[in-house]
């Protein structure tokens, strides 16, 4: 079930309390499901999906962020996920604060209140954090940050462009030894007709 939820996208996942610590995944087209696990655990449960080492990617990432906490976790080029409070009070000691909300999803986000915001996603499903709007900006800047370094890391960007380029250069080349060869020609034909008259 949750390979079909992640091959919808994923826009937010959000710790919500509904018959126990649940998670609440909204989709890119907005729909909202309730997976009986904490977020956590479907955040572990989708990096598996990818094939990705949570503590590694962790890890990777906070240093040019300089964050120990809060960092951007980068699934695949679709996925970026950033951390942000969406409970105050948990009522039991393992229920965590913090969803998670997919870069790429996001339209907009306006300020609520001095240390609440509303996060607009690309659907139109609003959500509510526990952060300010200034906050969730610098979120955002970060997971820029990460966006581009994870890119760089998993895509060779410069040697694709370098890669295009010997390519319109050997294109023009031979563009350019085919124009050679048909005037070549045109004057060869043109000297046989005037030796011929």
């Amino acid at each position: 079930m949750l390979e079909e939820t992640v091959k919808r996208g994923i826009a937010a996942m959000l710790p919500v309390y509904n018959g126990g610590n649940v998670t609440k995944i909204i989709t890119a087209d907005g729909q909202e499901i309730i997976d009986r696990k904490t977020c956590k655990t479907v955040l572990r449960n989708i990096a598996q999906i990818y094939n990705v080492d949570l503590s590694a990617i962790r890890r990777h990432y906070r240093k040019p962020l300089n964050k120990k906490l809060g960092v951007p976790i980068p699934l695949s080029m679709d996925i970026l996920l950033i951390p942000i409070k969406f409970r105050k009070k948990p009522l039991g000691a393992n229920d965590g604060t913090l969803g998670y909300v997919n870069l790429g999803q996001i339209q907009g986000v306006m300020p609520e209140g001095r240390t609440t915001s509303l996060i607009n996603l690309k659907s139109g499903v609003v959500i509510r954090s526990l952060v300010s709007r200034n906050t969730v900006l610098e979120y955002i800047k970060n997971a820029r940050l990460v966006k581009n370094l994870y890119i760089n890391k998993h895509f060779d960007v410069e040697g694709e462009h370098r890669l295009f380029q010997h390519f319109v250069k050997e294109m023009g080349d031979r563009y350019n030894t085919i124009l050679l060869g048909a005037r070549l020609l045109q004057y060869i034909d043109k000297m046989i007709k005037t030796r011929a008259e």
